[in-house]
């Protein structure tokens, strides 16, 4: 079963400043197969 997970502004902040918890959070999530999904707010504020 293939699931996703929302990005908010924080997750991608994190994972600019290269947060322990953030990194190791993204990397199981795309291990195991799952998607990120971006809403079109959160991208329009990077």
């Amino acid at each position: 079963m293939i699931l996703t997970f929302t990005f908010d502004t924080g997750m991608f902040i994190a994972l600019e400043r290269r947060k322990q918890r953030a990194t190791k959070a993204f990397r199981a999530f795309i291990e195991h197969g799952h998607l990120p999904v971006v809403p079109a707010v959160v991208y329009g504020e990077r």
